[in-house]
């Protein structure tokens, strides 16, 4: 498969890197695909030399693509600046930049267009279109655009002992259990957790990193009803199958905002074993973890 760097917005996918009827355009190469940019978060004492590093954020970054699009005459030239124009004008919908490896792996980044497409003319040079596509990426980091889904959520009984008077029932069923997942990113990744009852006392642990989401004790999810944690910035949220606000069953002590898979070094040999708990479960009962696969740059 060819190397290509593709532009997705809604239904439309343009080629940007490789001519093809539509745009006639040879790509020129790209800025800014590899480290996100990032600043240290430090504090510095009176009378201290240097300083002390606390920690450290990523900043949004700012991808450009310098294209040449043949253009032989004047007209040429300016029906290919309004089909670039209607394509590449700012917007509030997201769109991404899709790059796929000769290999066939593919790499995405959720974008907007920051500017670029001056078009800056010298007609002594010819009439083909040379300019800069640049997108601002609020989420510097790229991922795997196939989603990963594990179901997490297996049903165990609880002993009964002897002796025991019959009729009876044995056992009362549960979640149980932890399950590794060993992540392949190189950036941790915020995942959305969706949960169908009937369960009591749902948690989940990451163990790995020791955070944990729990529920406010006694909170019962009905069957038949769905809770989804989706827990990527930007969202935040935990709803029901109807989209209703469910925020409030989430106990004081959960850690919505940083619960995530960690590659390494963040956990030992990025494995993020997983604890899922609940009681009252039936075999219609589920938990299943979404997440994508995120890289820091490539």
């Amino acid at each position: 498969m060819a190397y290509q760097i593709e532009y997705v917005i809604g239904a439309n996918t343009y080629n940007l890197s490789n001519q093809s009827p539509e745009f006639m355009v040879h790509y020129l190469g790209d800025e800014n695909f590899g480290m996100a940019p990032l600043h240290m978060i430090t504090s510095r004492s009176p009378a201290q030399h240097g300083d002390t590093t606390l920690d450290f954020r990523l900043d949004p970054r700012i991808i450009q693509i310098p294209l040449l699009v043949e253009c032989d005459t004047l007209q040429q030239q300016y029906d290919m600046r309004n089909y670039l124009l209607s394509i590449f004008k700012p917007s509030n919908v997201n769109g991404r930049l899709v790059v796929t490896y000769p290999d066939g792996r593919e790499r995405a980044i959720t974008t907007r267009v920051l500017g670029g497409l001056d078009f800056n003319m010298e007609t002594s040079a010819g009439y083909s279109i040379r300019s800069i596509i640049k997108f601002r990426c609020s989420d510097p980091t790229w991922y795997n655009p196939i989603p990963k889904t594990l179901p997490i959520a297996t049903i165990a009984g609880t002993p009964t002992a002897y002796p025991k008077i019959y009729p009876t029932t044995y056992g009362t069923t549960s979640f149980g259990g932890s399950f590794d997942l060993t992540y392949v990113g190189t950036w941790l990744s915020y995942p959305i957790i969706t949960v169908t009852g009937p369960v009591t006392n749902f948690s989940i642990t990451n163990s790995s990193s020791g955070q944990n989401i729990t529920l406010v004790a006694g909170t019962v999810i009905a069957a038949g009803t769905t809770l989804r944690f989706d827990l990527r910035f930007g969202f935040k949220t935990v709803t029901d199958q109807a989209g209703v606000n469910k925020i409030g069953l989430v106990d004081a002590s959960s850690e919505l905002a940083q619960f995530a898979i960690f590659p390494a070094p963040d956990v030992p040999d990025a494995i993020n074993s997983l604890v899922v708990t609940g009681t009252a479960t039936t075999t219609a009962s589920s938990v299943a973890l979404s997440y994508y696969d995120r890289y820091i740059g490539i």
